[in-house]
């Protein structure tokens, strides 16, 4: 098996997200975290999607954990106006 159902979860949903389909790459992401919640970047872009519609407390939450998986991730959500503030 080439690819697991996470993987093309969390790939539907970049896609999604890069469309800028917030609410929907959200929910994609959050299908991928329920398969698997140690997954550092489907963390991270799903609180790209949740700034994104305003839902900073959420946002929050999942980049706290996104860093806590992978520390370099603080560094890279400061990339982004709509992160900025919200990572520990």
């Amino acid at each position: 098996q080439i690819f697991d159902r996470r993987d093309v979860t969390v790939n539907y949903a970049f896609l999604l997200l890069g469309a800028q389909r917030w609410a929907d790459s959200e929910a994609a992401y959050a299908k991928a975290l329920a398969l698997e919640d140690n997954h550092a970047s489907a963390h991270f872009n799903i609180a790209l999607a949740q700034a994104n519609q305003g839902k900073k407390a959420d946002a929050g939450k999942h980049l706290k954990r996104a860093i806590a998986l992978r520390a370099d991730l603080k560094a890279e959500a400061e990339k982004f106006d709509v992160l900025r503030g919200l990572s520990p």
